[in-house]
């Protein structure tokens, strides 16, 4: 369930919706604030909390794309792409 708001929240602040990514951020931490870092998922809580706090904070390389990975703009992706591409 944590990785379903983990995803929902930055997803949300990677489309421009501010409020409701937040909205999802405090719902995580309130979990987080009821576990006080003793359940099972406090660690899976805190690295949902930190991503969505990177995507509604950072611009296009501050923000996460699932499973931590860092998003850049299309034109840096395509650039990269071109550049390990020609090394292989």
């Amino acid at each position: 369930m944590t990785n379903a708001w983990r995803g929902l929240g930055v997803s949300y602040a990677k489309t421009g919706d501010k409020p409701k990514a937040e909205a999802a951020l405090a719902a995580l931490q309130a979990k987080a604030t009821a576990c006080a870092t003793t359940c099972p998922t406090a660690a899976e809580l805190q690295s949902a909390i930190d991503a969505i706090s990177a995507a509604i904070g950072g611009g296009p390389h501050g923000q996460l794309c699932g499973q931590g990975k860092a998003c850049c703009s299309p034109a840096r992706t395509n650039a990269m792409r071109s550049t390990s591409m020609q090394s292989a």
